[in-house]
């Protein structure tokens, strides 16, 4: 019976080549940047935001035809006033404010859709005049500011794209733009060593 040794040098991040660290890197990021993780912060995010809305996250962030990011589902139409009073409150005179804040006691939901064929956000601007129009007219109101309706609509839709993309971009910089010190402070936290080559010690 003979009895064999290996022996292999372990190493700190730190300590490793360039050549490496870039491997140790995409190592630990398929580690600690999981799209359980970034997906749970984009929905802690706009659940406090709208917090009354029922809302879903897609995404895809490969870097192809397609890709992007969309929130959809029910969106109550009080977060979504509230939301663009605060962040667009010079676009409304006084007048349609008073009309916004009449809308925001009609318990209305918007519901929107989720995109079938890619990930990318979509136009939501639609679906809220409509559905805030028939709203409307169902209940026999006179006078509807259609234009109004539409510029809130918009506002919304606007606002709401551009959150999106802040959150795509947010995405790509996540799985992505992994650091050095990304990697130091991950593997230094949880004692994580490597090889020579940078492949992860799994002793």
């Amino acid at each position: 019976m003979k009895k064999i040794i290996d022996e292999y040098f372990i190493y700190n991040y730190d300590e490793l080549t360039e050549k490496a660290k870039e491997k140790a890197r995409e190592k630990l990021c398929d580690i600690f940047r999981d799209t359980d993780s970034f997906s749970e912060m984009v929905r802690e995010n706009y659940n406090d935001i709208f917090e009354n809305s029922d809302l879903e996250l897609q995404y895809s962030l490969s870097s192809c035809q397609g890709d992007g990011l969309n929130i959809y589902g029910s969106f109550y139409l009080l977060d979504c006033i509230n939301y663009v009073l605060e962040k667009a409150p010079d676009q409304f005179t006084e007048k349609e404010k008073r009309f916004l804040t009449f809308l925001s006691n009609e318990f209305l939901t918007v519901k929107t859709k989720y995109n079938n064929f890619y990930c990318y956000y979509t136009d939501k601007t639609e679906d809220f005049q409509d559905e805030i129009e028939n709203d409307l007219e169902r209940q026999y109101f006179r006078n509807i500011p259609y234009k109004t309706i539409e510029k809130f609509s918009k506002c919304f839709n606007d606002l709401f794209r551009k959150y999106c993309m802040e959150w795509e971009k947010s995405g790509y910089d996540y799985f992505y733009e992994y650091t050095d010190q990304d990697a130091i402070d991950d593997s230094s936290a949880n004692e994580i060593l490597f090889y020579e080559n940078g492949e992860i010690y799994r002793g």
